[in-house]
């Protein structure tokens, strides 16, 4: 992955993180992604973009507690979102 690549990733999933449609998870999710998304590499920021496709209900649980994400999504950013405290 180039750089033009990357940086196209990285703006793409800095605007998923704060457009998602719930209050909640655009915060939590925007707070996140301005963050860590500029020290992510390439592996980090496709997993991040793989997150980001899940519906926000099942994200919200996941971030709560209420439920555990699959094990697909199993990562080093999910492990960052899961213990990311804003």
């Amino acid at each position: 992955m180039d750089l033009l690549t990357k940086t196209s990733l990285a703006k793409k999933i800095l605007y998923q993180s704060n457009h998602r449609g719930c209050k909640e998870i655009d915060y939590i999710l925007g707070s996140f992604a301005k963050e860590y998304v500029t020290n992510m590499d390439k592996k980090d920021l496709q997993d991040f973009a793989l997150i980001l496709t899940q519906n926000d209900l099942d994200i919200y649980d996941w971030i709560t507690k209420k439920s555990v994400p699959p094990s697909h999504l199993n990562s080093n950013v999910m492990s960052l979102l899961l213990n990311f405290r804003n």
